[in-house]
C-alpha cells in the first residue's frame, strides 16, 4: 500500500507539472502569435 501510494502520488505531480508545461507552452504560444500578427498589421 505504502510504495503504491507513494508511486501514485509521485505520478500525479509529474502529471500536473506535464500539465503545467503544456498550459504555459499554448500561452506563449498564443502571445507570440498575436505579437506576429500586430507586427504584421502595423
Amino acid at each position: 500500500m505504502g510504495v503504491a501510494w507513494s508511486a501514485w502520488s509521485e505520478l500525479k505531480k509529474e502529471t500536473l507539472l506535464l500539465n503545467d508545461a503544456s498550459a504555459f507552452l499554448k500561452i506563449s504560444v498564443m502571445t507570440s502569435g498575436q505579437r506576429a500578427i500586430q507586427d504584421l498589421q502595423s
